[in-house]
């Protein structure tokens, strides 16, 4: 029983793969850019014009057969958000950027005002991933392996 708790704290146990999540700092936040080879005036056009969650609430990297699923959550003023989405923003120096954009309601409804999300990930796109930050519009969240 005592090599149990040698496990416990060990990256083979599913519950540590990633750590938990933690605030990012403003500095951290600094996107990189990816390389395009969709014209600008396409981009232009097509611009995803989703506001951000207001809040990211918490951020989980859950390990599945085929790779992983990203997960997060958020706060939103009021009910009724939906199409809800995790946007990648940029894959730089082993870190991974997401924006976590929402849908708001043409009119407010009641209910509950939290939302989650989740991208699935297979190995490939997890190989050489150290780190996801998950932004919001008031905060971010960052995990870390």
């Amino acid at each position: 029983m005592s090599g149990c708790g040698q496990i416990a704290e060990s990256r083979y146990n599913p519950m540590n793969w990633f750590g938990r999540a933690q605030p990012v700092v403003s500095g951290d936040q600094t996107p990189g850019t990816l390389p395009s080879i969709v014209p600008a005036s396409f981009l232009a056009r097509n611009a995803d014009a989703r506001p951000l969650v207001p809040t990211v609430t918490n951020l989980e990297v859950l390990r599945g057969a085929s790779g992983g699923i990203l997960r997060a959550s958020g706060q939103t003023a009021t009910a009724g958000y939906y199409n809800a989405e995790l946007v990648l923003v940029a894959i730089e120096n082993g870190g991974a950027t997401y924006d976590f954009r929402v849908q708001a309601p043409a009119q407010p409804v009641s209910g509950q005002t939290g939302i989650t999300v989740a991208e699935p990930l297979t190995n490939t796109e997890l190989n050489g991933i150290r780190q996801f930050i998950v932004r919001g519009a008031g905060n971010s969240l960052t995990v870390r392996r």
